[in-house]
């Protein structure tokens, strides 16, 4: 696959989620650089699915 995207907003619950939003706008305003967001995002995912089992 050589991109992936989110088709729209509301189909992606993580971004429902106010931290992961918040990490992905300190992304978007250039407050984050691109491996520091994917490294903040893996963990606060993973945290998300231990919460729900």
């Amino acid at each position: 696959m050589k991109n992936s995207y989110i088709k729209t907003y509301s189909q992606n619950m993580a971004f429902n989620n106010e931290d992961m939003y918040t990490l992905l706008n300190r992304l978007i305003q250039g407050q984050t650089p691109l491996e520091q967001f994917v490294m903040e995002a893996d963990g606060k995912l993973r945290l998300m699915r231990l919460e729900g089992q």
